[in-house]
């Protein structure tokens, strides 16, 4: 396992040294880590595919990834040194691995470092890991995202098309595996632009629990996806994935009982410019599906 906690300690150290020197440091301490950041670079790659998040956890009340980890990330990575809206990927994939609050549900990391996601999806344990045996972790978890929330999408294609030769050969037989599937569409107009906001909830139902066995209806875990499309403005971006009980799926169905809502906002941590985190008015509509194996 890397030692993801001594490493942040050696990072935080050289905080106010130059960038330049952590991203030498960040490559010394953990170069499996920075050689898929690499790998994921480019017009291409995967991080084409995510839009940007906040770097503060809206239930922790606490900064997620600091900045001295943050910002030699985002450079290793192509992207802007923003640690206040950072690339939504990079953040939520390599960046949680270097975060150390502690949130109700854990550690950011253990999305990753348990085999929780890949148990449920019925994927080889490595996967979703740090370090996956193929592809990377940033673009296996956009292909796992996107195979959900391009759905129906042009953008579906083109992401197969780039990541096809960069992602874990078993993930191009996935297709999300569940018979059950949710979407709830929250829209809203742009205050300043007057342009269409659509915010996607995707849920779909996995296979089985953590332990790998689907004992009952209700142990069966959910993942969410969540992503966000401007009208006229660029193709849907992802923002964050990660699994969900029954109770909160409940509470999704419960929200989009009302059509129009006054209270719709952004939500994982997602940043979108001109857009504010206060809550907003809009229309909410729930679609249902099922969905099929490969």
């Amino acid at each position: 396992m890397i030692p993801f906690e001594d490493i942040v300690a050696r990072l935080m150290d050289a905080r106010d040294t130059a960038v330049t020197n952590r991203v030498r440091l960040l490559q010394k301490l953990a170069p499996q880590i920075t050689r898929q950041i690499v790998k994921d670079r480019g017009p291409s790659g995967p991080t084409i595919f995510w839009g940007n998040s906040g770097n503060v956890d809206e239930l922790a009340h606490a900064e997620i990834v600091d900045p001295a980890i943050l910002i030699p990330l985002l450079q290793l990575a192509g992207q802007p040194a923003n640690s206040e809206r950072p690339h939504a990927g990079i953040q939520h994939t390599y960046g949680y691995l270097f975060s150390t609050i502690q949130t109700p549900f854990g550690k950011k990391r253990d999305r990753w470092t348990s085999t929780s996601l890949e148990s449920a999806l019925g994927l080889h344990h490595d996967t979703l890991s740090p370090v996956p045996a193929a592809g990377t972790l940033l673009a296996n978890a956009t292909w796992v995202a996107g195979q959900i929330a391009f759905a129906g999408s042009r953008r579906l294609d083109w992401m197969e098309r780039c990541l096809r030769a960069r992602v874990a050969p078993e993930l191009l037989e996935f297709s999300g595996r569940a018979n059950e599937s949710l979407r709830l569409i929250e829209s809203i107009k742009s205050p300043g632009s007057g342009r269409q906001l659509h915010l996607l909830t995707d849920l779909v139902r996995t296979q089985a629990n953590s332990s790998g066995v689907a004992s009952q209806r209700d142990d069966v875990p959910w993942l969410l996806v969540y992503s966000i499309h401007e009208e006229n403005a660029g193709w849907p971006q992802l923002i964050t994935m990660f699994t969900v009980k029954e109770d909160f799926v409940t509470s999704i169905e419960l929200r989009a009982r009302t059509r129009k809502r006054s209270d719709i906002r952004l939500r994982y941590n997602a940043t979108v410019p001109g857009i504010p985190q206060h809550e907003l008015s809009g229309t909410v509509k729930l679609l249902r599906g099922h969905r099929k194996d490969s």
